[in-house]
């Protein structure tokens, strides 16, 4: 924390705001990385605790928002009629079917990368990124795009990037198992 008020001072300072009044200070803790929710577990986790914190942004209340409704309606019917496992079974499902699960991985590996890299590489990363179309990096910051969109938006981004961050991508990409996870990506029914 003491790391985070000095960044915080200095930019203050750059800005010219630090003369100005704090009004409060809130600290949190967002868990980024956590792993999805195991497949045929007896409860139904939401929130942070479905890993529904976008891995690369941090974001959750929209994806928690847009899970809701579908998650609700899928316990609704099994329990009325009286069947808890069913309705479980049914939430876990429409929390993370298998083409979420897939596009989560791929965040997860894009953040992954992402941490491995320079400040300067980081700097040439986001100058391409904030280039791409608004609705591509929108989509990618939401958690709103499939996987094969996604893999479109950072195979677009890939051929954006100087030949440098490029080749870090690709390196860092191998030492953290690309080819694994491109075969999970590749899975017929993973859209």
């Amino acid at each position: 924390m003491a790391l985070l008020q000095k960044r915080l001072d200095a930019r203050l300072e750059s800005l010219g705001l630090q003369g100005c009044e704090r009004l409060g200070e809130e600290r949190c803790s967002i868990p980024m990385g956590l792993g999805l929710p195991i497949h045929g577990q007896a409860l139904v986790p939401f929130g942070a605790a479905a890993a529904m914190v976008h891995p690369a942004s941090g974001y959750s209340i929209a994806h928690v928002l847009r899970k809701a409704e579908p998650v609700a309606a899928a316990l609704t019917e099994p329990l009325s009629a009286g069947d808890a496992e069913l309705a479980v079974a049914a939430a876990n499902a429409a929390l993370w079917p298998r083409s979420d699960r897939t596009a989560w991985e791929l965040y997860a590996f894009g953040l992954e990368t992402l941490i491995r890299m320079h400040s300067e590489e980081i700097g040439k990363f986001f100058d391409a990124f904030f280039r791409l179309p608004e609705d591509a990096w929108g989509g990618f910051l939401e958690g709103t795009l499939g996987p094969r969109e996604l893999g479109v938006v950072m195979a677009r981004l890939f051929r954006s990037l100087p030949a440098s961050v490029q080749w870090h991508l690709f390196r860092t990409g191998v030492s953290a198992g690309a080819a694994p996870l491109a075969r999970t990506v590749l899975q017929p029914g993973t859209t």
